[in-house]
């Protein structure tokens, strides 16, 4: 089910990203909150692909219920060099 408290964007609305993010190697044990990016709707949005630049990454996705239980995925980590990205998945 939808959102009812949905807010549909207009131009001149300003919008900052907010990741969620931990260190790869370290003893970090919950998310913090990074503020990445801060930009206004213009009157054409339009929503595209951006090169992420060089660099390791991780990636997972957080399921939630209308009832807000959470589940999550298991971490996909990859390492962007020259625009290539490679990664290791463990299939079992």
């Amino acid at each position: 089910m939808s959102d009812r408290e949905l807010t549909k964007l207009r131009a001149g609305d300003e919008i900052t990203t907010i990741h969620y993010g931990m260190t790869i190697s370290g003893e970090d044990e919950e998310f913090t909150q990074v503020e990445v990016d801060t930009f206004t709707i213009g009157e054409n949005p339009e929503v595209k692909d951006e090169p992420l630049g060089d660099g390791s990454y991780g990636y997972a996705f957080e399921f939630m219920t209308p009832t807000d239980d959470s589940a999550l995925s298991n971490f996909i980590l990859f390492t962007v060099t020259d625009g290539q990205i490679t990664t290791n998945i463990d299939v079992q």
